[in-house]
């Protein structure tokens, strides 16, 4: 009844009016269960927990796993996946007291989130099994001790510490990898993009050493809601999985608000919406004030360090002192801990997050989610709002929009935010930079054979050991084909294509102090560039210096009012056309092609932007140097009567294709589980004979598998832009429509678009 008491007394405030644009009554619903036959210190373990039943996923999961199956379980947040995989594990370790299990997982807070739960039901079963957590936060001491005792069962650790530790100290690992049963594989559906695919790689490494050793364990895949849970978990770890998709836990009622800021006109006469700031910040004191747990999420650390700081001022003025705070995912466990506990029980009302507790990290019952802007996913915003309701109580969910395209999007078209329509979770394996480090990697772990290990590596590892060995990065004997390179596994990071990498340094001549860990150089001179204000964790850095020597930049700390994006020159070469094209169904002579292409960027300058209002303040330029790439694209191609049409109606026909353009990247995550920045567009008007085209790339070096991904869905994508553009109220286009954040907003024309 709170809640909705609550709800009618936002609504009876005149300024949230016309704000409230949804109210989505989200019901009770009832779980559902399925009796399983478990051993009786199982069954009293669980009852001591208070659970009496398992869900119906749960127990579906055990089964398969007990058939020998690989599985995926595919469920809401807090629906007791956890138990899952633990029940089976733990039935297994009993029976053979030699048997291991691994929890992979992609943060380490959910590790020690997961490590508790694994140690508090092996403590209600009364069983004396070894179970550690292997991280970065892990005292060293501990990590050697479970290399040189090997006497641990069960081992939580993350993608890095497979790569760096595991895999690269064989001979410490033996006994664990000889008696591996279980591979857990947590919020596997953020495996995507560059990141998943070295994933994808690294479990390739593991399953071929496993096999060396004769033993072939079993995975666990645990995935949010997406798109393809099947196809993508098979995808990463290269074998058939069984789907659970049924979910029997019980959720309980939730009103989710959709709320909409208004129109506003800024100083250059442009249609935009006020922020979304004031209004999430209003709503979480509001909520923290009436009693109700709350969390805001926020996108940028910046704007969270803003709010918090704001916040705590409004609270402390009320004589609300200590209530809330800031959740980083820089804090040490210590830190992360001590908020956890305090959320957990009560003293804390309040919590304030990015990115960092969207994943499956417990944090008790809350009573209310503010979600500030559209995360750029219907997975991450139902992740974020499966923080609320896990108790007994009625609940709220508050999206406010932003004024970038999709939170406009989904304000005029409330209903599909609720729909069925999830997001496709992209994983490529053919990307050769990634692929060629992983296979020397491999050749060092045991030997590779050329016919052998293709069903790890695929059908081009015979080409890509060929190559290696032309550069004399593979060498073959009597022994087999491996690297002598004592240091390839510190080539590359497994979040990074490139090894050709910029570090972040203080200006400081006194000592030489890293701001951030290194990265890409295409990253670096977007980000990074002469006198950008460069963002880490909070702080803003000027930067001041760029050595391109040593590849170090050279910038000082400071409290700036305003923020920099660079300004693009971009070039795409065709190098080669897949032999495949697409004709559009009502224009038959537009056609769609896909293939090879060489992207030169070059940043020409940069703008200044008020922190704040969003207010352009200043355009400078520069001369950086030009940064090239090979990927991968697709591109429209435009006959000439296209643009004869077009400007009999006296509208500009660059305009509306450079409108496509910017359309076509802010509807990607419509579709895919990725953000707008994994692809990139260029529009280019007829020249000569060449036809005019539309290019959208892969920005990762070697593509990534998004190029590919456009092109099967360029149908849904241009008809998603049309109606797209044509609901925007706006005039002329606006940020919500057909004007970019971070692309040249020169020469765009709505109504050539339409």
């Amino acid at each position: 009844m709170i809640i909705s008491k609550i709800l009618q007394e936002i609504k009876s405030i005149g300024s949230y009016e016309k704000k409230i644009v949804y109210v989505k009554d989200i019901p009770l619903k009832q779980p559902e269960y399925k009796p399983i036959a478990l051993k009786q210190n199982v069954r009293d373990a669980l009852l001591n927990m208070g659970i009496e039943k398992l869900y119906l996923h749960q127990a579906l999961a055990i089964e398969h796993l007990r058939k020998g199956e690989d599985i995926v379980i595919v469920t809401s947040t807090a629906s007791g996946k956890s138990m899952a995989y633990m029940i089976p594990i733990f039935e297994t370790l009993m029976t053979n007291s030699k048997a291991t299990a691994l929890y992979i997982s992609p943060l380490n807070a959910l590790v020690n989130d997961q490590l508790k739960k694994f140690i508090d039901f092996r403590n209600k079963l009364s069983i004396g099994i070894d179970i550690i957590p292997f991280i970065r936060d892990t005292p060293e001491d501990e990590r050697l001790k479970a290399m040189y005792m090997r006497t641990s069962r069960i081992i939580l650790t993350n993608p890095d510490m497979i790569h760096y530790n595991f895999l690269r100290n064989l001979d410490k690992w033996e006994d664990f990898f000889t008696n591996l049963k279980y591979v857990v594989i947590d919020e596997s559906h953020s495996y995507t993009g560059v990141f998943g695919s070295h994933v994808a790689n690294i479990i390739r490494r593991l399953e071929r050493i496993c096999d060396t050793y004769m033993t072939h364990p079993q995975y666990i895949c645990c995935s949010a809601t997406i798109g393809n849970p099947k196809d993508h978990s098979s995808k990463l770890i290269g074998r058939n999985v069984t789907e659970i998709i049924k979910d029997g836990s019980e959720t309980k009622p939730k009103k989710f608000i959709l709320l909409n800021p208004y129109n506003c006109i800024n100083k250059e006469d442009i249609n935009i919406r006020s922020g979304s700031f004031s209004e999430s910040l209003n709503l979480f004191t509001m909520f923290v004030e009436k009693g109700l747990q709350t969390i805001v999420f926020i996108n940028s650390i910046q704007t969270m360090e803003r709010m918090y700081k704001e916040a705590k001022a409004k609270l402390e003025k009320k004589g609300l002192v200590n209530i809330i705070s800031p959740y980083k995912a820089k804090y040490g466990h210590a830190d992360r801990k001590k908020i956890q506990e305090c959320l957990l029980n009560g003293s804390m009302r309040g919590i304030l997050s990015t990115n960092a507790l969207e994943l499956g990290i417990d944090i008790g019952s809350l009573d209310a989610c503010i979600i500030n802007e559209y995360p750029g996913t219907i997975q991450s915003t139902r992740q974020r709002a499966g923080r609320v309701g896990r108790g007994n109580k009625e609940s709220i969910i508050t999206l406010v929009a932003g004024r970038n395209a999709l939170d406009q999007y989904y304000m005029r078209h409330p209903e599909k935010l609720f729909a069925d329509n999830n997001e496709i979770a992209v994983l490529d394996l053919d990307n050769d930079h990634i692929q060629a480090y992983h296979i020397m990697c491999a050749s060092q772990e045991y030997p590779l054979d050329k016919e052998e290990d293709e069903k790890y590596f695929g059908e081009g590892l015979k080409k890509l050991i060929d190559q290696l060995k032309s550069e004399s990065l593979l060498i073959e004997d009597e022994m087999g084909i491996y690297s002598l390179d004592s240091k390839i596994y510190d080539r590359m990071s497994i979040r990074n294509i490139s090894n050709d990498l910029y570090s972040i340094h203080l200006l400081d001549i006194e000592k030489r102090t890293q701001i951030d860990e290194e990265i890409d150089k295409s990253i670096a001179f977007r980000n990074a560039h002469n006198d950008a204000i460069y963002m880490y964790n909070g702080e803003q850095y000027h930067v001041k210096k760029i050595d391109h020597i040593k590849k170090e930049i050279y910038a000082e700390c400071i409290v700036a009012e305003y923020y920099t994006k660079p300004i693009f020159e971009i070039k795409v070469l065709i190098k080669d056309t897949y032999n495949s094209e697409k004709i559009l169904s009502k224009a038959g002579d537009v056609i769609v092609k896909i293939g090879h292409v060489d992207v030169i960027e070059q940043v020409i300058g940069y703008k200044k932007y008020h922190n704040f209002t969003d207010t352009l303040l200043n355009e400078y330029s520069l001369g950086m140097p030009e940064v090239s790439f090979k990927t991968v694209a697709f591109w429209i191609e435009f006959p000439h009567r296209i643009k004869k049409m077009i400007e009999d109606a006296h509208l500009d026909f660059f305009g509306g294709i450079h409108a496509i353009e910017h359309t076509i990247i802010a509807l990607y995550p419509l579709y895919l589980l990725a953000d707008r920045t994994v692809v990139g567009g260029l529009s280019i008007p007829p020249h000569n004979e060449e036809k005019s085209r539309i290019f959208i790339y892969d920005c990762n070096d070697g593509g990534i598998g998004y190029a590919e991904k456009g092109y099967e869905l360029i149908g849904n994508l241009l008809k998603a832009a049309l109606d797209f553009i044509k609901g925007c109220p706006c005039s002329d286009g606006c940020p919500s429509c057909i004007q970019s954040s971070n692309r040249s907003n020169k020469q765009l024309d709505k109504y050539a678009a339409i």
